[in-house]
């Protein structure tokens, strides 16, 4: 629905059709984002809830560093669609490569098992949301991008979230977790 969104929020005045589309093209890729986001605010929380506001400056200006070298580099290699996987690439290594420093710093909190656990429910998301995608596509063609929203959105969390449930009680499964 990034067309639809996009067009809503900013799909006045000089911003045109072409505006809209590229920026519904940009949308489409930064929300591939999103979970790893989430991921490096929670990082964030536990290095202020540690007291290890060192580690965290040394990490965040380190990572950043290396983001804006990433970001040059993928733009001037894939132009304007270089700095959303630029982005993307760099969160989801940064997240992994830091593993080793959370598990010495915070041993309790089980680090990589956490990014195991993420990993599944990110797998499980994915494939779920390829299922829902070609029901979408085949049982509501007729509705509007906002009916299929109100519609699928719900319908698609509840698949997310039982899956899960049913993967994490399962004592078969339990060298997975």
């Amino acid at each position: 629905c990034s067309g639809d969104i996009i067009a809503v929020l900013y799909q006045r005045g000089a911003f045109d059709a072409r505006s809209t589309a590229l920026t519904a093209s940009l949308f489409r890729v930064l929300v591939w984002a999103l979970p790893l986001l989430a991921v490096n605010t929670l990082v964030a929380r536990v290095f202020m809830a540690g007291q290890k506001i060192r580690e965290a400056v040394l990490c965040q200006v380190v990572g950043n560093g290396i983001q804006m070298a990433a970001a040059y580099c993928a733009i001037r290699v894939w132009g304007g669609r270089g700095y959303p996987v630029a982005f993307i690439m760099f969160y989801g290594l940064y997240l992994t490569s830091i593993a080793p420093l959370m598990t010495h710093l915070f041993p309790a909190l089980q680090y990589p098992r956490i990014l195991l656990r993420w990993g599944r429910i990110l797998l499980i998301a994915g494939i779920l949301a390829a299922v829902a995608q070609v029901l979408m596509i085949s049982w509501s063609a007729g509705w509007t991008a906002w009916l299929q929203l109100v519609v699928w959105a719900p319908i698609s969390a509840a698949a997310i979230l039982t899956a899960e449930y049913f993967v994490g009680a399962c004592p078969e499964l339990e060298d997975v977790r």
